[in-house]
C-alpha cells in the first residue's frame, strides 16, 4: 500500500523541445538533466504522511530515483526571431505546473504558461506549448520552471525542485523569415584534395546599414553531403550562430581553381591575345569577352595544356574597352557526362581595342645634326606620330599621314648629344576620330658622323689589303680597325686625318691570313663648351679579305713553236698556276715559277694547229707550309693557225 502510494507521487517529468514550422529551419535542444539531490517536494503535499509512514515502516526505504526532480526541461539554446515554436513537455497527468519565460535585461516575464495536466489512465502524458512568432523579442532570456502553481515558485525554489535555463533569440539568417536578410549567394569551393566548404554571402540591412555577415562570427558551414571534396556536386547547411540564429540549405559545386590570366593584350584591331597560368586538375578552358555595358559571351575554348588564346571574332571595335575572363572545365565526379567550371571572374581584365604599336628598325645617324628614325609598316596604320622624350616627357615631333612612309629624318640636331624618340600608330574609329597604339620601344641615340659604309678589301699584293669606304658627310676623320678570323678584338691599325680620304692600305698583314676591317668616323665639336671628339657607329661584323698575291695579266702570242705567254709579275709572287683548257676537254694546270723582273715567260709547246684553247692564270705565294693562291686572272682564248 504505501509502496503504491510512493509510486502514485511519482514526479512529473517535463522535456522541452522544439518543432519548426517554417522552411529548412531546425533548432537543436540542450537537454538539462537535474540530479536526484534537486527532487525535494513542496510543502503542501502528502510528503509528511509519506514521512510518517516511512518512520514506522523502515522495511521499504525511499527511492530518491523513484521520487526523481519535480520538473526537469529542455530548452533550446536559441530560436529565430519571428518562427512560431512549439514546446513539447512530458509530465505525468493531473499535475499542476508552470513555466515562465523571463526577459533577463528588464526582468519581465514575456510569457507565462500554468496549467493543470489532464486526468488520465497513461502515467505520462504529453503536452505542447507553443511560443508564437511574435510574442519573443531578440533579446536574452530565462526560461523557469517547477510543479505547482505561480505561488509555489518560491517553494519550488527553496525546496530545490526549481529549474532555469537560458533562452536566445537571435535574428533569421534566412530571408523568408526575416526581410533584412538578402537573398542568400552561394560560390563555389575550390579543389583542394582535402573537405571543402563554399563561400556564403548574407547581408543584414537592418536600420539601412549594409553589414555582411561573417562566417565564423554570425553563422557557420557544414557539408552535409557524402561529397565533401571530390570535384562535383555538394550540399551545406548555413547554421546562425552570435546574434543570427536559423539554418539554411544549400547546393554547390566543388570546382577546379581559377586561371589567374597573366596578360590581355590587343595584338591588332581585329585581334586580342590572352594568356594565364595552368590551373591544377583543369580538363580545358573557356574564354568569355563582354563589352562595357553587356554580358560575358564565350568566344573560343582551349584544351587544358594550353594556357593562351587569340580572340578573332567579329565584333571588335577599335577604341572600345572589352573584358575578358578565363574560366577552368573538368569532368565532375558526382555527375556523369557534366562538367563543373571555376569561379567565374564577375569583373574581367580590360583590354582597350587600338592598332598594335610599330616597330622600331633603328635610330641611326644620318650627319652630325641628323638623325633617321625608322619603323616597320603597320597593315592597319592610318598614319604615326613620332615624340621626342626628354626630361621624362613627350612631345610631339611630327605627324605621318601616309601609312605606307615608315622613316623621318630629324634635323637640326646638336652633334655630340644624345636624344631619345618614340613613335606611335594612329587609326581611325567609326566617328573619324584618331585611336593612337601604345608607344613603340623608346629608342636613343648620340648625334655624330654616320657609320662609313664599307665598299671592297683588295690584295694589292701578298703583304697588303687595301680597305675601301665611303665618304661620311661632316667627318673629320676616319679610324681603321682590324681582326684576324676567329677573333672577337678589333685592333687599330691606322688612323685616316683628312674626311674626303676613303682608302686605307694595310702594310702589315701576313700572307694568306683573313682578316675583317672595319672603319669609324669621328669629327671635332663643342659639347657644353668643351671640345671633344665624337665617334660614329661602326659595322660590328666588318668586311672581310686576305693577303695574297695579286691579281695579274698575261699576254699570248702564237709562233713556231706554240703559244708565248707573258704574266706581268704579281708582287710576292713565288709562282703561276697556268690553267688551259682544249676545246671540251678539261682544264689542265701546269705549275710556272716566277722570273725574275716585271715578267715571267712561258711556252706552251704541246698545242696542235686549227685548235680552240681557253687560258688563265692564279698567283701563289710559297710559305713555310703551303702555297698561298691569289686572284683569278681573266681567262682568255685563242684558236691556233
Amino acid at each position: 500500500m504505501k509502496k503504491r502510494l510512493l509510486c502514485s507521487l511519482l514526479v512529473c517529468t517535463m522535456v522541452f523541445s522544439q518543432a519548426v514550422t517554417a522552411g529548412a529551419t531546425t533548432v537543436s535542444d540542450n537537454t538539462v538533466e537535474s540530479s536526484a539531490e534537486e527532487a525535494a517536494e513542496p510543502a503542501g503535499t502528502e510528503s509528511s504522511e509519506i514521512e510518517a509512514q516511512q518512520a514506522v515502516e523502515t522495511d521499504a526505504p525511499l527511492d530518491a530515483e523513484t521520487i526523481g526532480q519535480m520538473v526537469v526541461l529542455d530548452v533550446p539554446t536559441r530560436i529565430e526571431s519571428g518562427v512560431s515554436c512549439v514546446m513539447e513537455m512530458t509530465i505525468t497527468p493531473n499535475t499542476e505546473y508552470t513555466v515562465q519565460i523571463v526577459d533577463k535585461k528588464t526582468g519581465r516575464v514575456s510569457k507565462s504558461n500554468n496549467n493543470i495536466s489532464k486526468d488520465s489512465k497513461e502515467s505520462i502524458l504529453k503536452i505542447n506549448i507553443d511560443i508564437g512568432k511574435e510574442e519573443l523579442a531578440i533579446g536574452d532570456y530565462e526560461v523557469r520552471y517547477w510543479a505547482g502553481s505561480y505561488a509555489k515558485y518560491e517553494e519550488a525554489v527553496a525546496a530545490n525542485v526549481a529549474a532555469s535555463a537560458d533562452l536566445a533569440v537571435r535574428n533569421s539568417i534566412r530571408k523568408a523569415v526575416n526581410s533584412n536578410m538578402s537573398d542568400i549567394k552561394v560560390v563555389n569551393a575550390v579543389y583542394t584534395g582535402k573537405s571543402v566548404v563554399p563561400q556564403i554571402i548574407l547581408k543584414d540591412t537592418t536600420n539601412d546599414a549594409d553589414y555582411q555577415l561573417v562566417n565564423g562570427k554570425d553563422f557557420e558551414i557544414t557539408v552535409i553531403s557524402d561529397n565533401k571534396k571530390e570535384l562535383g556536386k555538394a550540399k551545406a547547411e548555413i547554421k546562425g550562430i552570435g546574434n543570427y540564429a536559423g539554418t539554411i540549405e544549400v547546393d554547390f559545386d566543388i570546382v577546379p581553381q581559377a586561371p589567374a590570366i597573366t596578360g590581355v593584350t590587343c595584338v591588332s584591331t581585329s585581334s586580342v591575345k590572352i594568356t594565364w597560368n595552368q590551373s591544377a586538375n583543369a580538363q580545358g578552358y573557356a574564354i568569355d569577352r563582354k563589352a562595357a555595358d553587356g554580358s560575358f559571351v564565350n568566344v573560343g575554348q582551349t584544351d587544358g595544356k594550353t594556357t593562351s588564346f587569340t580572340d578573332t571574332t567579329p565584333g571588335l571595335l577599335v577604341g572600345q574597352t572589352y573584358y575578358y575572363r578565363v574560366q577552368a572545365r573538368a569532368a565532375s565526379t558526382t555527375d556523369k557526362d557534366k562538367e563543373v567550371t571555376s569561379v567565374p571572374n564577375e569583373i574581367g581584365v580590360a583590354v582597350k581595342i587600338q592598332p598594335a604599336a610599330p616597330e622600331i628598325v633603328s635610330l641611326d645617324n644620318v650627319s652630325t645634326t641628323r638623325l633617321k628614325l625608322s619603323w616597320k609598316k603597320s597593315e592597319e596604320a592610318d598614319g604615326y606620330r613620332i615624340y621626342k622624350i626628354a626630361d621624362g616627357k613627350k612631345t610631339r615631333v611630327r605627324d605621318i599621314n601616309n601609312a605606307d612612309t615608315t622613316s623621318y629624318t630629324i634635323k637640326k640636331l646638336s652633334c655630340g648629344y644624345t636624344y631619345q624618340y618614340c613613335v606611335e600608330t594612329y587609326k581611325k574609329d567609326a566617328a573619324g576620330n584618331r585611336v593612337y597604339s601604345n608607344e613603340s620601344k623608346r629608342v636613343k641615340a648620340k648625334v655624330a658622323p654616320a657609320m662609313p659604309q664599307l665598299v671592297s678589301v683588295t690584295s694589292v699584293k701578298a703583304t697588303v689589303n687595301e680597305l675601301k669606304w665611303k665618304k661620311v658627310s661632316g667627318a673629320t676623320g676616319y679610324c681603321i680597325y682590324r681582326k684576324e678570323s676567329g677573333s672577337s678584338k678589333w685592333k687599330r691599325v691606322g688612323t685616316i686625318r683628312k674626311g674626303t680620304t676613303v682608302t686605307f692600305q694595310d702594310t702589315k698583314a701576313k700572307t694568306g691570313k683573313k682578316y675583317a676591317y672595319t672603319v669609324k668616323a669621328y669629327t671635332k665639336t663643342k659639347v657644353n663648351g668643351k671640345t671633344k671628339t665624337i665617334y660614329s657607329k661602326y659595322d660590328t661584323k666588318g668586311i672581310t679579305g686576305k693577303a695574297v698575291p695579286a691579281k695579274t695579266v698575261f699576254a699570248m702570242q702564237q709562233n713556231a713553236k706554240g703559244v708565248l705567254i707573258t704574266i706581268a709579275n704579281s708582287e710576292g709572287a713565288s709562282g703561276y698556276y697556268l690553267y688551259r683548257k682544249k676545246g671540251d676537254e678539261k682544264w689542265m694546270r701546269r705549275d710556272v715559277p716566277a722570273q725574275n723582273g716585271d715578267f715571267t715567260i712561258y711556252l706552251d709547246r704541246d698545242i696542235t694547229a686549227a685548235s680552240s684553247y681557253q687560258y688563265y692564270i692564279v698567283p701563289y705565294t710559297q710559305t713555310e707550309t703551303s702555297k698561298i693562291r691569289g686572284a683569278k686572272s681573266e681567262t682568255q682564248k685563242l684558236t691556233t693557225k
